[in-house]
């Protein structure tokens, strides 16, 4: 009650700045207040739990991310996806407990969120798992569920990591009348230096998006499905913001 008080206090009280809205979930005017109300950091924590609880069917935004699909191009776009693009990220989590690991290629201890987004770069689904877990089976844990939920999917765009034709063949028997494709984007062979990827950037610009919000710099949660809620609500945010352009 008091934390719930403080926010709509908050909200009641100035407007965000421009460049608090970007990078903070709360302005600096809510936060205050959120501290005033609950000097203790179990009332936070129930908040926190309270966002995981929501976000756990996974379907945060999903209404309206059709909404923003349909009005990016004049309505032309069709609401459900026909492709996605998948790539994970490592990022080094906060000296607490939980799940994490080391990634060998990268030289991070922490964590790594498995992103997949549409063809505008809308988050369709994340997964965060140890640092040290292979693409492949980070994309096992978010491929199939893709699947089952969007029927018009058939092409997924991934990087050299994911190849593997097991993977491929499991994925076209969730779907056999739909011819899944795994499709592997690859640098050109003579490609010096930095180069755009066909697909692949959108995927890299998510991540940017991602990178706006201070709470996602690193993963400061205990708990994975908590990681995963705080990247729902700050898509969620893109998306709102999308619709009120």
């Amino acid at each position: 009650g008091a934390v719930a008080g403080a926010l709509e206090a908050g909200a009641s009280a100035a407007p965000c700045t421009a460049r608090g809205v970007q990078r903070d979930l709360l302005c600096a005017a809510q936060r205050r207040r959120l501290a005033a109300a609950a000097p203790r950091s179990a009332a936070v924590a129930a908040v926190l739990l309270l966002l995981g609880e929501v976000a756990r069917p996974r379907r945060v935004g999903a209404a309206a991310r059709g909404v923003a699909r349909a009005g990016a191009r004049g309505g032309w776009k069709k609401k459900a996806p026909a492709v996605a693009i998948l790539d994970s990220q490592s990022v080094k989590s906060a000296y607490h407990r939980g799940v994490r690991g080391r990634d060998g290629g990268k030289k991070i201890l922490g964590r790594k969120r498995h992103l997949a987004v549409d063809s505008l770069g809308l988050l369709l689904k994340v997964a965060v798992s140890a640092a040290n877990l292979q693409d492949r089976a980070g994309a096992r844990l978010v491929a199939p569920e893709l699947l089952r939920r969007h029927r018009r999917l058939r092409t997924f765009y991934v990087d050299g990591g994911y190849h593997s034709a097991p993977l491929a063949a499991e994925l076209r028997a969730l779907a056999p009348g739909r011819d899944v494709r795994w499709e592997i984007v690859r640098r050109a062979p003579h490609a010096k230096g930095f180069a755009v990827l066909p697909k692949r950037w959108l995927v890299e610009r998510t991540f940017g998006w991602l990178s706006h919000w201070r709470r996602l710099a690193k993963d400061y949660e205990v708990r994975t499905d908590s990681s995963e809620a705080m990247i729902y609500l700050a898509s969620t945010k893109l998306l709102l913001q999308r619709l009120t352009r």
